[in-house]
């Protein structure tokens, strides 16, 4: 991730039009209008589950940037609607952009089932404690053959039937699994889940607004207080194959018409390749820094030759005009220290 100073300078060498920040951040000095994304506000809705300090530093820094910006893309209307609650932000400019499922995987789907799959860490507000228990409530229920939990990702445990993954092949934990586990107390819209869908995989998640939101009525719902609620949950899925067919036939359908999918479909076409570079004007020595939104107007033409050597071969000689001043020369360029670029004639 590159840090907002830098992106500024970054965006300053670019001449870009806009600086957008995946995550909420705003530099100081960038030279264009910026754009934050904000995916959730966890630490305001649920305080008790993050350190004073990141909880303080994240509800300061992160609510900056966003009334800074000029406009705030939200990832669901459950985070635009506490932003406005909890920020203040005008709702003019706040753009809703759901997440796409991204990037279709190769998922071979194996029956019967070997295992329960949880994809995260062991942040609090992912829930793992409540998942743990409720698997070993599930085990002691389930008979001789129980399937097993995988944690794929940063998650470890040591409990009998648990298996961890740190690195994980996604695509083959998903095809194996019966079903995908997410009980995060909080979520600003799902991604995890929603690519389970789209895998036509059955999905097991808390109901919580963000999820309920991104997964509507595809998924098995649960209680994300209550480890009994969960431990049915998993028995149900792990025996009713024909529930577990139906969950994922839902979830790809609900995946296959997300907003995000959608607009996605919709803008994935081939880029049109840059124009080829003038050898003289897009040369770096004409490129002048940019100060401020708006670049000054040069008040002088200084006709300066620059070092052949600095010059890209077969350059030539050509008439340029200055845009400040408009006299013409026949000299390789303007003075560098303008900031607009000499026409050629």
């Amino acid at each position: 991730m590159v840090d907002a100073d830098r992106a500024a300078r970054l965006a300053r060498t670019a001449r870009a039009d806009v600086l957008h920040h995946p995550l909420p951040a705003l530099a100081v000095r960038a030279p264009c209008p910026q754009v934050v994304t904000v995916h959730d506000l966890a630490f305001e809705r649920l305080p008790e589950l993050f350190s004073p300090g990141f909880r303080r530093w994240a509800s300061r820094a992160h609510r900056r940037a966003a009334r800074g910006a000029g406009a705030v893309v939200c990832v669901s209307q459950t985070t635009r609607r506490d932003a406005r609650a909890r920020w203040g932000l005008d709702d003019a400019r706040i753009v809703v952009a759901p997440h796409g499922p991204g990037q279709p995987l190769a998922v071979t789907r194996t029956e019967p089932p070997e295992h329960f799959l949880y994809i995260g860490d062991d942040e609090p507000r992912k829930n793992l404690a409540l998942l743990l228990d409720a698997y070993g409530r599930y085990r002691a229920t389930a008979g001789p053959r129980p399937l097993a939990l995988v944690l794929a990702g940063r998650a470890s445990s040591d409990r009998e039937g648990v298996r961890c993954e740190r690195e994980p092949d996604i695509a083959a934990l998903l095809g194996a699994a019966a079903a995908l586990v997410h009980p995060a107390l909080h979520e600003g819209f799902g991604l995890t889940a929603l690519e389970a869908m789209a895998a036509a995989v059955a999905v097991i998640a808390a109901r919580s607004p963000g999820l309920a939101e991104t997964c509507g009525e595809a998924v098995r719902y649960i209680d994300p207080y209550d480890a009994t609620d969960l431990a049915a949950a998993l028995g149900e899925i792990a025996t009713d194959g024909a529930l577990r067919a139906g969950l994922a036939a839902r979830g790809a359908a609900r995946a296959a018409s997300s907003p995000g999918r959608l607009r996605r479909e919709r803008t994935s076409r081939p880029i049109p390749s840059r124009p080829v570079a003038h050898p003289v004007t897009d040369h770096p020595n004409l490129r002048a820094p940019i100060t401020g939104r708006r670049r000054p107007r040069a008040s002088m033409c200084q006709r300066h030759t620059f070092a052949p050597a600095s010059l890209p071969a077969g350059a030539g000689i050509r008439i340029f005009r200055c845009p400040a001043t408009g006299r013409t020369t026949r000299h390789e360029g303007c003075d560098p220290r303008h900031t607009r670029h000499p026409r050629v004639l």
